[in-house]
Formats: structure tokens, C-alpha cells, sequence
């Protein structure tokens, strides 16, 4: 487990940090990372709904996953108004349906119908989402915030569990999570982004309005941004929980294998 967590900071987070960094080629490379991303979140969530009898047209979400993120590169690079990307969504479920009417899905219709659905709002929604943050302004910092605040909680989870827990948060559907893990998280996230906002403190000029990531650096803002990231390691801790026990429930141990 450790092992892999090292390989994939070390192959995932320096492109990562050129996409957000940069302009050019950053927008680029995120729109690259975005689509090869979501090939990868769209097998394996039709690996898990192939459980349920459920036969998504995978050939057209992946032509809308790839199409995806290059539409909004579209906007840094040539101007194009993102709302076509409602555009390109509405496309997609144009095409879930007519799949369905073509072929004369009746068998196990509704199970089809939802996991296509759901595979376009859970998977491939949050990458686009990347992106369009990134186009905003101070919207890497939202996005840093995000990730940097979930890789602390999960790194102080992993470490405090193993050195501290004992009492199991929901034997039945996921033994190796801790109440003590969920409190490491909590502690290390906290303090990591406080750290971090301070560091970015010192670095910005006294006019620039993103002083402590997204926000002015006052010290309500430092109290809300330390709130939302004990609120966000909770939504984590409880999107893992039901994530295990969704796939508790399809028999299934893990939902992918991939980095």
C-alpha cells in the first residue's frame, strides 16, 4: 500500500503540478491527464456496474470522456464559450438514450439507463471540473486546497491507523478504517493546511487578494478554510464507507487496481 502511494505521487503529482502551474502547456496537459483519467474512472466504474446486469454504450462515454476535457481547452486556447461544454453533456445523454431505444434495451433497462447516467456525474464530472476551476480566477488554489487537504487526510489515516487504532469505525463494511486513522487525518489536515497558507502568506505581495490560498488571509478566513477541511475529511471518510459497502454489496473487494 505505502509503496504504491509513493509510485503514484511520484508519477502523477510533477505533470499534475505543471498543468496547474502553468498556462502553457499546463492546460494542455490537464486536458490530456483529464481524458486519459476518466478512460481509466469509466472502466473501472463499468467494471463494478457489469454486477448488476448493466450494459452502458461504453464506445460513446468514451468518446464523450475524451472529448470532454479538449472542449474546455478549447476556451483557454481558442476563446470557445464553456458553455458548450452543457452542450457536450446533453450530447452524451442524447446518446445514452438513443443507445438504449436502438438497440431495444428492455432487460435490465433501468440498471443501464443509471449507471450511465451516474458514470457522468461521478466520474467524469469532477475532472472536467479541474479544469474549469483552473480557467477561474484564484482557482488553482481551490483545487491545491482540495487535493492537498485529501492526500493529508488519507496519509494521516493510513500512518495513524496503523500506529494507533484500535477501535474499528464500521467493522462490517470497512475493518481496516479506525476511528484513531479518521482523528490522525483530521489533526494532520488541519495543520497541513494552515502550514501551507501561512507559507503562501509570506510569498504573496500585501496587495494581491489570494493570501491564504483562495481567500484575504483574515483570521475568519483561516477559521472557515480550517472548518472546511475538517468538513471535507469527513465527506471523504463517508464517501469511502459507502463506497466499500456499495461494493460489499456487489461481492467486489476493490474497485480498481490502477494507480
Amino acid at each position: 500500500m505505502l509503496s504504491r502511494r509513493l509510485i503514484t505521487t511520484f508519477v502523477f503529482v510533477p505533470p499534475f503540478l505543471l498543468g496547474l502551474f502553468t498556462d502553457t502547456p499546463g492546460n494542455l496537459v490537464l486536458a490530456i491527464m483529464g481524458a486519459g483519467c476518466a478512460i481509466w474512472g469509466l472502466s473501472e466504474f463499468y467494471k463494478l456496474t457489469a454486477h448488476l446486469g448493466a450494459k452502458p454504450p461504453r464506445t460513446w462515454l468514451y468518446i464523450v470522456a475524451l472529448g470532454g476535457p479538449f472542449v474546455i481547452y478549447s476556451n483557454y486556447r481558442f476563446g470557445l464559450d464553456l458553455k458548450w461544454m452543457l452542450g457536450w453533456v446533453g450530447l452524451a445523454l442524447i446518446g445514452i438514450i438513443g443507445f438504449m431505444v436502438k438497440n431495444g434495451i428492455i432487460d435490465r433497462s433501468w440498471e443501464t439507463f443509471l449507471a450511465s447516467i451516474t458514470s457522468v456525474v461521478y466520474i467524469l464530472t469532477p475532472l472536467w471540473l479541474i479544469q474549469i476551476f483552473k480557467l477561474a480566477d484564484h482557482g488553482v488554489w481551490f483545487i491545491v486546497f482540495a487535493f492537498f487537504n485529501t492526500w493529508l487526510a488519507d496519509t494521516g489515516a493510513y500512518f495513524g491507523g496503523k500506529q494507533f487504532g484500535k477501535h474499528k469505525m464500521s467493522p462490517t463494511i470497512s475493518p481496516g478504517k479506525t476511528w484513531e486513522g479518521f482523528a490522525s487525518g483530521i489533526v494532520l489536515s488541519v495543520i497541513g493546511v494552515l502550514a501551507v497558507g501561512a507559507i503562501q502568506n509570506t510569498m504573496v505581495s500585501p496587495e494581491s487578494s489570494a493570501r491564504f490560498f483562495w481567500t484575504e488571509g483574515s483570521y475568519s478566513d483561516i477559521l472557515r478554510l480550517a472548518l472546511l477541511a475538517f468538513g471535507m475529511v469527513l465527506t471523504a471518510n463517508l464517501g469511502d464507507l459507502t463506497e466499500s459497502m456499495l461494493k460489499r454489496d456487489l461481492g467486489v473487494k476493490d474497485s480498481g487496481s490502477s494507480l
